[in-house]
């Protein structure tokens, strides 16, 4: 197929910019409330801080250029301009992102990262490069749209309509791995991907564009994406794929077939073999043979169980599932599974008290999107909370009389004794190139933990006694790989146990017998075994309990607890202890060399506000009359500041009619702690044939916080808005001289509770959910009260139910449209199958339903472009009850004097499809056909037609 024309490929642009702009991100909470920024500058780049990270800027800036460099000449792509860099040290939780509208930014988490995800030579290095990659590779362009981009900005972004997400996120995978070390090194993400070619279930390339669903591979496209551009760079050579980058900014292909399309067209023509051969070749390349079956399986409740942390203790075995937000106990004696309790769905981790009774939980808790770090407590016996809980700590566990976990000091995290009384105390202190994991009590005087130093992992020991640490090393030829890749590190009794992949292929168990290690250490041996038995699903986070070992095995699509079969057959090996070499460098004492000082100046959000770094030339029409009329030309812009506190969204135009410039404005701005949003609009409006002019302000902010946990969550909105209207005198005159004749001030307010959470999956959800809502003028107190009760049972019954209410002294019809509020909150809840007659002024209406699901059909398979994820078909009972004011045309069954019972039976029946029109932004499209037996109309024998009886209707919902 030929490539598509210089006009064809602007259509193509243009065609893809409302669903760009949609998916713009809205304001970042990314800073606490009222804080003041600076930056410093490099050659490329301009960073950007508060005083909390003005050492990680400096450091930064120390190799930010050099990166640069480095990924600029390997793809053959520049970015125009200094990159803003935002450092925010206000969240617990390690992550970066790269948002590229209106312009590329990138925004860093100045906290320190976890190396049971995975290990870098330099964490903050590391992560900076990965989003740094995400930069250079999608401001690929050919001269023409390099062009275009100068002049137009954001929204002229060919990468972004050429890069399936898994190219998206695997170069930036692949790139953070150029040393050795990242995630396409790393055997956990590989056993990943041959776990599903053992079970034949490797997903397709249009799957890890971003449209395959179902756990544990929504994200697949970081795994499958890494792995195949680091396959890509090793088979063919970092040339050619830089071609490929270079190629997806300058052309586009359409074809009704999917891997003769776009990218996949691209990949032919720089690679000289389809892509598909290409993708086969690649899932060979990591196929395994001789795994093992383990059928000792213990099965979990739900169709999908995937198991986040476990722990051994008081005779069972206790497994934390989040997704499903709970906690499960297994009690091998009774071969009997409970659910202990509930957890909280950002809980990742647990510890256990040394006779059982306790359990600690680690997770976060959320100021709106910031996270803390915290650790609460558990009693194992009734899975009720004990009320202690600690902030700030991470992968805590009992030790002493008190807790051993992991703090954090910036990037860099720390060990960390906290006493149940008294001050915490710092044990060993990391950097960026040296970082902690999993710290576990061995006994009252001995610690284990797993230090990484650039990217090389080491099991330590520490006796706090003595403050010696040493490292365990055995005779065996390959004893450094068999500690590179150890994770899930376990003390239960006497034993340290731990998952490792010295020979990169599946995860095995390890054991260390520690329980004499107060007369071993320093100068004797304790025993070790390592595992050799390749079992398919792996073996991680593996415990004791009764003699026997427990241990999770990672499946493609679940996750399963299994007992470890038999006698272990492996390695034996004896340990010595070393003095550990790292000790020095993580003693807090230590000198830190401040890097050069760079000239540091404040920072102000405004001057980045600039609407032509992405705009689109606009034409506005306006309806009179039963025609379009030409109203005249504009722009539409978004601007967006580095730190992504702020974001405008405008719309500008000429009313050549009225003689004056339509106006719409929308503002999110972040730096007061809450999301408040400042709006104004001035138009011209119509209504019922009439033209006015209407022009508006409001202001409104919301709040959400958890509610002592993470399953039920708090929201608080509240605004305050202006209308100011004038009548058109018809005399030709601009608009601007029409006198206001009419002001309207209101308020609003809202409040809600919630526990509901609907994975994508599924239909309706778990939890319960229940919403307020209040609004009033000022000039009278005509208030307007909307209430909304949902609740899910999806994991126990496919059940729905929903409630709502609504009081309105101003009136309004049976779905709860207002003349002076507008809609309802609950508008996809209102009986919409029963008309609404203009002259009916409803004061009250209540109304609900209650759905269960028929089926849900995983298709998960593509036709053409099209993805096709599921159909699902739902019944439902629908009724509403109002009184009807003796009018004539209302419908439904009398119940008492006017009262009346609008009551229908529902069949819903959709699929849920996803596309890709733009690359990087997959969307999912459910377009939902319903039908309506309006039960009451029957019932009271009043039909009269057949539309009388039934109606039918067509909804069309998006998302990304």
């Amino acid at each position: 197929m030929k490539a598509l024309s210089m006009p064809r490929r602007l259509a193509v642009l243009a065609a893809g910019l409302f669903i760009l702009c949609s998916a713009v991100p809205a304001a970042a909470q990314n800073f606490k409330p009222f804080t003041f920024l600076r930056f410093i500058e490099t050659e490329h780049f301009r960073i950007i801080f508060p005083k909390e990270s003005e050492s990680t800027a400096r450091t930064l800036s120390q190799y930010a250029d050099g990166l640069y460099e480095r990924i600029s000449s390997l793809l053959g792509i520049t970015v125009p301009g200094k990159i803003p860099v935002t450092i925010t040290p206000h969240t617990d939780q390690f992550n970066g992102y790269m948002n590229s509208m209106p312009y590329p930014h990138i925004v860093l988490f100045d906290t320190p990262m976890d190396p049971e995800w995975t290990v870098f030579e330099n964490s903050l290095k590391s992560l900076f490069l990965h989003e740094l990659t995400h930069a250079v590779s999608l401001s690929s362009r050919g001269p023409f749209l390099e062009a275009l981009h100068r002049i137009f900005g954001g929204w002229v972004y060919p990468a972004g309509l050429n890069a399936p997400l898994f190219m998206v996120e695997g170069v930036t995978v692949s790139f953070e791995s150029l040393d050795g070390f990242g995630r396409a090194n790393d055997p956990v993400i590989k056993q990943k991907l041959r776990q599903a070619i053992h079970e034949g279930k490797f997903l397709t390339p249009f799957q890890v564009s971003g449209v395959y669903d179902l756990p544990p591979d929504q994200a697949a496209y970081y795994e499958y994406g890494g792995l195949f551009s680091a396959y890509l760079q090793d088979t063919y050579g970092m040339e050619k794929y830089a071609s490929l980058w270079q190629a997806m900014g300058r052309r586009f292909y359409l074809s009704p077939v999917v891997y003769n399309s776009g990218y996949y067209h691209l990949f032919t023509a720089v690679y000289g073999i389809t892509f598909t051969q290409a993708w086969d070749d690649f899932q060979a390349s990591l196929a395994l043979q001789g795994l093992k079956e383990n059928s000792d399986i213990i099965p979990l409740k739900g169709p999908r169980p995937f198991i986040d942390a476990m722990a051994a203790g008081d005779g069972r075995v206790f497994l934390l599932d989040r997704r499903g937000r709970k906690i499960l106990a297994y009690d091998p004696a009774a071969d009997s599974l409970e659910t202990l309790g509930p957890a909280d769905s950002s809980a990742y981790y647990f510890g256990i008290s040394h006779d059982g009774k306790y359990l600690l939980v680690s997770g976060y808790r959320y100021a709106d999107s910031l996270a803390a770090a915290a650790a609460e407590e558990y009693r194992t016996d009734t899975g009720r909370r004990t009320g202690r809980s600690w902030k700030n700590l991470y992968k805590a566990g009992y030790f002493r009389k008190g807790l051993i976990g992991i703090g954090s000091d910036l990037h860099a995290n720390t060990v960390v004794y906290q006493p149940f009384s008294g001050e915490r105390e710092i044990l060993f202190a990391g950097s960026e190139e040296l970082v902690f994991s999993n710290p576990c009590a061995i006994d009252d005087s001995w610690i284990a933990f797993v230090a990484v130093r650039r990217g090389i992992r080491e099991l330590c020991v520490f006796n706090y006694d003595t403050k010696q640490t040493f490292t365990l090393h055995s005779s065996l030829e390959d004893d450094a790989e068999r500690w590179r890749y150890i994770r899930d590190l376990r003390v239960s009794g006497g034993r340290i146990f731990f998952s490792y992949n010295h020979d990169d292929r599946m995860y095995k168990l390890g054991i260390i017998d520690v329980s004499g290690i107060a007369s071993a250490a320093p100068l004797g041996t304790v025993e070790a075994f390592f595992g050799e038995t390749d079992f398919s699903g792996g073996v991680f986070s593996p415990v004791a309990v009764n003699g026997e070992i427990y241990y999770r095995g990672a499946f493609a699509s679940r996750d399963g607890l299994l007992r470890y079969p038999g006698i272990p057959q492996g390695t034996a090996a004896a340990l010595e202890f070393r003095p550990w070499e790292g000790e020095a460098e993580a003693r807090r004492n230590r000198q830190v060399q401040e890097p050069p000082p760079l000239e540091c100046r404040k920072y102000f959000a405004i001057r980045y506000l600039n609407p032509f770094k992405l705009w689109l030339p606009t034409v506005s029409v306006r309806y009179e009359s039963d025609y379009l009329r030409f109203g005249g030309v504009g722009i539409a812009s978004v601007m967006i500041d580095p730190t992504d506190t702020n974001t405008v969204i405008l719309q500008a135009a000429a009313d050549i009619p009225a003689a004056m410039a339509m106006v719409d404005v929308q503002w999110q701005n972040l730096w007061f702690g809450i999301p408040l949003t400042v709006t104004f609009s001035d138009k011209v409006d119509r209504m019922t044939g009439d033209s006015y002019r209407a022009t508006r302000a409001g202001i409104s902010g919301s709040f959400s916080r958890g509610m002592g946990n993470e399953r039920n969550y708090l929201s608080l909105s509240a605004g305050v808005s202006a209308a100011f209207t004038a009548t058109n005198p018809k005399d030709g005159s601009s608009a601007y001289t029409w006198g206001y004749d009419e002001s309207r001030y209101s308020a609003s307010l809202g409040i809600g509770l919630t526990s509901l959470r609907r994975q994508s999956w599924q239909f309706f959800g778990d939890g319960i959910s229940g919403f307020a809502y209040g609004r009033s003028q000022f000039s009278a107190w005509e208030p307007r009260f909307d209430g909304i009760i949902r609740a899910g049972f999806e994991s126990r019954f496919p059940l729905g139910l929903s409630f709502y209410g609504a009081w309105d002294e101003t009136g309004m019809d049976l779905h709860g449209k207002s003349r002076t509020y507008g809609g309802s909150h609950f508008d996809s809840l209102a009986s919409s199958e029963y008309p609404a007659p203009g002259s009916l002024d409803l004061t009250w209406l209540a109304g609900g339903e209650m759905a269960i699901k028929i089926f849900s059909l995983e298709i998960q398979k593509n036709l053409s472009h099209l993805y096709f994820n599921r159909f699902y078909a739902a019944a439902a009972y629908r009724a509403a009850v109002y009184d009807s004011q003796g009018h004539p045309d209302a419908q439904g069954t009398a119940l008492a004097g006017d009262i009346r019972l609008a009551q229908s039976a529902i069949l819903r029946i959709a699929p849920v499809i996803s596309l890709i029109p733009i690359k990087a932004v997959p969307i999912s499209v459910e377009p939902s056909v319903w039908g309506a037996w309006k039960l009451s109309n029957t019932l009271n024998k009043s039909a009269e037609t057949w539309t009388d009886h039934v109606m039918f209707g067509f909804s069309l919902s998006l998302g990304w």
